[in-house]
C-alpha cells in the first residue's frame, strides 16, 4: 500500500478545467456525440461534467491520512480469497473468461464482492474523496501524472468509429484501443509512468474501480468538507465508479471523472483496490474542545 497524508485538496473541477473538459469532449466524441452537445455543457453543465463541476473554484476538502493499494487487486489475489470461502467465486467463472487471468486485475466483481474482499484483508473500499486525492494529489492535476495526456500513462479505450457503429446509436459506443500498447488488460503497474503523486498505479485506465460511496448526481456540494463519506443513499441506488478502463474513452480516466453503476452489476471493465485508515496525523480543520 501507499500512504496518503492527511490534508486539504481541491476536489472536482473549476470553471477553467470545465472549459478544457469540453474541448476534450469535442475532440474525442465529435463524430457521434456532436460538437454542440459538448459546447452546451459550458453554460448548462450536463454529464459527464456537471457531477464533478463545483463552480468557479474546486471544492476544498480535508481528508484524514490513509493508505491505499498501490495496485489494483488481481485475479490471483481474489482467487486466494475465494479459496477460503470468504469471497464469492462467481467473478472467476462468470462472464467472458478471456479476461480471467491471474496476472490481470480481477473483473466481473460486484460492489459487494469488492467490499467483502477488502474486509477479508482488514481493509475497506476507498471513499470518493480519498480515491480522488490519491489519484491527483494536491495540485489539481487532470491525470495522475499531470495535466497533459501521455500515451504511456494509461491503458485506455476509445470511441468506436462511426462507420462501424450500429445505426443511430443513442450513445457513442466504446471500443478497445491498442494505440497505448495494450489491446486488452495488462498486469497492474505495467504503465510505470502512470503512477499518481503518492505512488499508486493505474488510477487512470486498465479497470475502472468501485468506490465505497453512494452516487449522488449533485456531486459533492451537499457533503461535509471534512472526510466526506458520501450520502446515506444514492441516486437510483447507484455506487460511484472512478478511473476509466481499457474499454472506455481516455476522457473517462481523468482524475475527477465520475460514473454511476448498479452495485450488483458485473462487467469486464470494472475492478477495485482497497484502502484503510492511517492514524497519527492531526486534522488542521478540527477545533479544540474543553
Amino acid at each position: 500500500m501507499v500512504a496518503v497524508p492527511g490534508g486539504v485538496f481541491g476536489m472536482g473541477i473549476d470553471a477553467q478545467e470545465l472549459g478544457d473538459a469540453v474541448r476534450a469532449c469535442v475532440e474525442e466524441f465529435r463524430e457521434q456525440l456532436g460538437t454542440n452537445a459538448c459546447q452546451r455543457s459550458v453554460n448548462n453543465p450536463n454529464p459527464p461534467f456537471s457531477d464533478a463541476y463545483t463552480g468557479a473554484e474546486r471544492r476544498l476538502v480535508h481528508v484524514a491520512a490513509f493508505e491505499i493499494d498501490r495496485f489494483e487487486v488481481t485475479t490471483r489475489q481474489y482467487r486466494a480469497c475465494a479459496a477460503t470461502g470468504r469471497c464469492d467465486p462467481r467473478p472467476l467463472v462468470s462472464g467472458d473468461l478471456r479476461y480471467i487471468r491471474d496476472e490481470w486485475p480481477i473483473v466481473n466483481v460486484t460492489w459487494f464482492d469488492a467490499r467483502d474482499y477488502c474486509a477479508f484483508h482488514g481493509k475497506r473500499l476507498p471513499t470518493e474523496a480519498e480515491w480522488e486525492k490519491a489519484a491527483r494529489g494536491t495540485s489539481g492535476a487532470r491525470w495522475p501524472w499531470g495535466n497533459f495526456l501521455r500515451s504511456d500513462g494509461a491503458n485506455h479505450g476509445s470511441i468506436e468509429a462511426e462507420e462501424v457503429s450500429p445505426p443511430h446509436p443513442e450513445l457513442p459506443q466504446p471500443a478497445t484501443d491498442d494505440a497505448d500498447g495494450a489491446k486488452l488488460l495488462v498486469p497492474p503497474g505495467t504503465f510505470r509512468w502512470g503512477r499518481s503523486p503518492y505512488g499508486a498505479y493505474d488510477m487512470a485506465g486498465n479497470v475502472s474501480e468501485w468506490i465505497s460511496d453512494w452516487y449522488l448526481q449533485e456531486g459533492y456540494d451537499s457533503l461535509s468538507p471534512i472526510d466526506p463519506k458520501g450520502p446515506i443513499a444514492g441516486t437510483q441506488s447507484y455506487r460511484v465508479v472512478r478511473g476509466g478502463s481499457f474499454f472506455e474513452p481516455k476522457f473517462f480516466g481523468r482524475t475527477y471523472y465520475r460514473e454511476a453503476q448498479d452495485p450488483q452489476r458485473r462487467s469486464i471493465k470494472r475492478g477495485f483496490r482497497c484502502a484503510r485508515d492511517l492514524v497519527g496525523e492531526a486534522n488542521p480543520w478540527a477545533t479544540n474542545s474543553e
